[in-house]
């Protein structure tokens, strides 16, 4: 028994000395028994983590026995305008904060050599910042261009040196957070001239700045998510890097993934993926939903998302299976023996012209009858010229009503096919165009491929006359 005791109590110091505890020692002179958070970025959010008061000389600790993960933190004053500053957890789990409110300028930092590294870059940098304010407002004042020319130089200059300063830093510690954050915010260096000795030019240039565009990012170190760096260089590179037709987003949104899949952390891959994920389940551009497919398909229902539960992979197989047919390029699903007001069967693969507007529409809604009224109209001055018929869907199954709705509308015009599923539902329209809202309008051209889709009436022509160009240069090419 006496032996039990002893391995019991060996084994109680042994966890004592050796678990993962976080304290961060907090002095905040100008407040007293005021609720403070401690958090982290997640991206460009702010995620709290822990909520305690100062005591009434401002004193307060933040203490857990668990383990922060590497990142950009931060203590917030909620009842003080939400000011805050910021520190790093990356060397050290036991920091001391000592400062000033309101504006954290002055701050003594104990426990953490990369921390203090990081504020002195921080009172630097803003150095650097009120000396560019100045320079802008000179830039302003300018009255030839000479004086101009001269600012801007001033202003190249001082980029470099902040540059430089930033360089030092790395050197200095390469191995450490802080570095690694630093790399991030260092612009990719383009050289003037190629491997041949050949000066590049403007398409050169940015082809290579595109290609290195992720060379200072360490795939790595996940605790590069939990700063705000990281997603503003990713949102950068798709927002202005990529040209924004989806087959090029999805070549390059599989090539960032799959750095971070190579990376081997796992939280830089999840985060990496879900977030590119979400931007294309969001967005309303063209042709973006074939990108959302191919991330899901590549990273998620491939298995690779490890982190993902049945529920979510199954939500995301659902929106995949509804969208799949549906993209830009795709042969539209073909809608059989559907009826006219005058009982005959029409199939959507029966029209013959060169461009085919396929709306589906529920007049019940002002705003859908209106969309469906301005269509008619855009049909009857411009559409016409361009060979386009309209094969106009009613999603509801009340014949009367859709009678009346066209008669009192005057929803009739050669080329113009009204027509509706018929008292016995049998084409499958709702799944197979994922009608879920009041009013879909999908654009296809001779071949009944998807040229445009989800578009409001002010699009057709423009997409049809830039389906025309194409086509024209393409025959150009060929001769």
């Amino acid at each position: 028994m006496k032996k039990l005791s002893i391995l019991l109590i060996t084994l109680f110091l042994w966890l004592t000395t050796y678990s993962q505890q976080y304290e961060i020692k907090v002095k905040v002179e100008g407040v007293d028994n005021t609720p403070v958070y401690l958090g982290h970025y997640l991206g460009e959010k702010a995620i709290i983590i822990d909520v305690a008061n100062t005591d009434s000389t401002g004193y307060v600790v933040f203490r857990k026995d668990e383990t922060l993960g590497k990142g950009m933190y931060l203590i917030m004053f909620p009842t003080l305008g939400m000011n805050y500053f910021e520190f790093l957890i990356a060397d050290s789990q036991n920091i001391s904060l000592d400062t000033k409110f309101p504006d954290f300028e002055y701050m003594k930092i104990e426990g953490s050599e990369e921390n203090r590294k990081f504020y002195e870059y921080k009172m630097k940098n803003k150095e650097f910042a009120d000396s560019y304010i100045i320079l802008q407002k000179e830039l302003q004042m300018a009255s030839s261009m000479d004086e101009h020319k001269n600012v801007r130089t001033k202003m190249d200059s001082l980029d470099n040196l902040r540059e430089e300063y930033m360089e030092s830093i790395i050197s200095e510690i390469p191995e450490s957070f802080l570095a690694k954050v630093l790399n991030i915010l260092i612009d990719i260096k383009v050289p003037e001239y190629d491997e041949n000795g050949e000066r590049m030019n403007l398409s050169d240039l940015y082809m290579y700045y595109k290609d290195h565009y992720f060379d200072n990012v360490d795939f790595s170190e996940g605790g590069l998510v939990r700063t705000p760096v990281y997603e503003s260089k990713l949102n950068n590179y798709i927002n202005h890097m990529v040209m924004a037709l989806p087959d090029s987003m999805i070549k390059e949104t599989r090539q960032i993934i799959q750095y971070a899949y190579d990376g081997g952390d796992t939280l830089m891959f999840r985060y990496t993926s879900d977030h590119l994920l979400n931007i294309f389940d969001t967005s309303t551009a063209e042709g973006y939903d074939a990108v959302y497919a191919a991330i899901a398909e590549d990273w998620y229902l491939s298995g690779k998302a490890t982190w993902a539960d049945s529920i979510s992979l199954f939500f995301i197989s659902m929106k995949v299976g509804s969208i799949s047919p549906l993209y830009i390029g795709k042969t539209a699903p073909d809608l059989n023996d559907m009826e006219s007001t005058n009982n005959s069967s029409l199939s959507l693969s029966n029209i013959d012209a060169a461009y085919t507007v396929l709306v589906f529409y529920e007049p019940s809604y002002e705003n859908c009858k209106d969309k469906i009224a301005e269509l008619m109209e855009l049909y009857r001055k411009e559409l016409k010229k361009y060979d386009v018929k309209i094969f106009a869907v009613y999603t509801l199954y009340d014949k009367k009503n859709w009678l009346d709705f066209l008669q009192e509308n005057n929803l009739y015009e050669e080329g113009w096919y009204n027509i509706w599923d018929g008292p016995l539902p049998h084409s499958g329209f709702k799944n197979n165009y994922n009608i879920n809202e009041l009013s879909v309008c999908f654009l296809l051209n001779r071949e009944k491929k998807i040229i445009g889709k989800n578009i409001i009436n002010e699009d057709i022509i423009n997409i049809i006359r830039s389906d025309i160009d194409k086509q024209n240069k393409k025959t150009e090419k060929d001769e």
